[in-house]
Formats: structure tokens, sequence, C-alpha cells
């Protein structure tokens, strides 16, 4: 019987690996799927609770000005899952305990930054890889937070951000010193004129 199991465990790894290099096709069924065997993982090895980074990107894509405040996009696209950055996790974990004066990701310093470079995300990365990225600050009212969920989002005018989106990130600032949360790399389009939205939704959940 060990031969079954063995390729039962096969079938899962090389599912779970598909998952993971093509995140865009998990549905909802998948995911509650996925949250059932990652909290049996965390018994199994004794942790008795894990929390888990679960993060969104939504870009809303519209054509002009009329269009945008009428709320009528051509276009929506989803990014889900990011890697967070060593570096925006350590500067998480000092915000948390008032460590260095660390600056906040809040309404007076968060940027949401876009960049062409295609290179996959790594931990290590210190921020989006387009040494051209654009930045644009938070809107108005932003972040918001609402249980275990913080929203980010920034609107990117006709001028702002024009070639292709291949990346994105939230930044604590624009300038040298800066600190980048999260990096994620999907192709969300080439924008050529038109005003594009970018909401990114961050959850923190757990397993017991």
């Amino acid at each position: 019987m060990n031969f079954i199991k063995d390729a039962i465990n096969k079938m899962a790894l090389k599912q779970l690996h598909y998952y993971a290099q093509h995140p865009e096709k998990v549905t909802s069924r998948d995911e509650k799927t996925l949250e059932k065997l990652y909290g049996l993982l965390c018994r199994s090895l004794g942790i008795s609770e894990s929390a888990k980074w679960c993060s969104d990107g939504t870009v809303e894509k519209f054509k002009d000005r009329e269009a945008y405040e009428a709320h009528k996009p051509y276009e929506t696209c989803v990014a889900p899952q990011n890697v967070v950055l060593d570096n925006g996790a350590n500067a998480l974990l000092k915000i948390i305990g008032g460590v260095d004066n660390t600056t906040p990701f809040d309404a007076d310093n968060a940027y949401i930054g876009v960049g062409k470079d295609t290179t996959p995300e790594n931990a290590s990365q210190t921020k989006l890889q387009d040494s051209a990225a654009f930045y644009k600050k938070v809107e108005s009212g932003y972040p918001q937070v609402s249980g275990r969920t913080i929203v980010y989002k920034a609107t990117f005018d006709t001028s702002e951000a024009n070639f292709a989106w291949n990346e994105f990130a939230i930044a604590n600032g624009t300038g040298v010193g800066r600190i980048t949360l999260n990096r994620k790399v999907q192709n969300l389009g080439t924008k050529t004129t038109g005003i594009w939205s970018l909401q990114i939704t961050i959850s923190v959940t757990s397993n017991t």
C-alpha cells in the first residue's frame, strides 16, 4: 500500500507546485481545500496556531477621467498572492515594538509602486527591480483597516506610469531609505493612457 501513498503524495505535491506557479488558477473551492490541508499540517507538526499573510492586488482600468468618475472600468485585473520582503517584515516588527522610530506604512508615508521588471519575487529583494519604477502616494482615506484586513489604494493618472505593469509593491516612501514591504510579479497589462487604480488588500489569518 506504500506505493499508493507515495503516488498520492506525488500528485498532491505536483498540484501544489502548479498552484504556486499559477496562483491565478486557484479557485475559491481550491482555497478552502488548501486552508484545511494547511490547518491539518500545522496540527500534525504540533503548531497550536500559525498566522498567514494573504494579499491580493486589483487593478481597475479606466479610459478617461469621465469613466473614472463614473466608476466604469473597461477592464479589471486581479493579482493574487505576493512575497513579504525580509526588510518589510523586519520593519513591521520594529513598528509593532516601537523600535528605531521606523517609518510606518500609513496615510502620510505609504506609496504604491509599479514597474516593468519581471524578475521573480524573492524575500531577499529590497525594492521593485525596475530602476525607473513609478511610486504614487495612496489616496486620501487610505490605508483602511477593518478587523484583520488593511487596504491600500493609489490611482495613476493619464500621464503617470505609462509602461508595462509587471511588478508592484507597497513602500513607506519614495526616496533613499524607503522600505519596501512586499513585491508581486504579474503582467497586468501595458498602460499607455487613461487612469488605472491599484488596490492592495492584505489580511492576516490564523489556523488553529
